[in-house]
């Protein structure tokens, strides 16, 4: 709540409302994918404050978001393993993490995108396995 991390917010959440009008107004397709801190799996009262306020504007926005910090819990439990299987350090993705996500996001545009949304898909699914 100090006035400089007000200020970031401030600043992200008008560039994040320029991207998505042009994309919108292009007619391009456009999701937000929200990056969880390790920090935030460790605490069941974790502050999920910068979640909320991406998710708040995403529903403003009408822009799908995808919230990695739930999808990343449940990847862990379905594949035994716990969150620093998945980052490096604070939020860098391990190989294994990277390829989590990537599967996530994928999944997540061909549930979240109109059939055809993504240049060049012709209208097929996009989830696949990543190489």
């Amino acid at each position: 709540e100090s006035p400089r991390v007000q200020k970031a917010w401030d600043i992200t959440l008008q560039n994040l409302a320029r991207l998505t009008r042009y994309c919108q107004d292009n007619q391009l397709p456009v999701v937000l994918v929200v990056f969880p801190y390790t920090f935030q799996f460790s605490h069941p009262d974790r502050p999920a404050v910068p979640q909320q306020i991406l998710q708040s504007f995403a529903e403003e926005a009408e822009v799908p978001l995808l919230d990695l910090l739930p999808a990343m819990e449940e990847y862990c439990a379905s594949h035994d393993c716990t969150p620093p299987d998945l980052f490096l350090d604070a939020n860098h993705l391990t190989p294994r993490g990277g390829q989590a996500v990537a599967e996530m996001i994928v999944t997540f545009c061909d549930h979240s995108l109109p059939p055809g949304s993504l240049p060049g898909d012709g209208g097929a699914p996009t989830a696949r396995p990543v190489e």
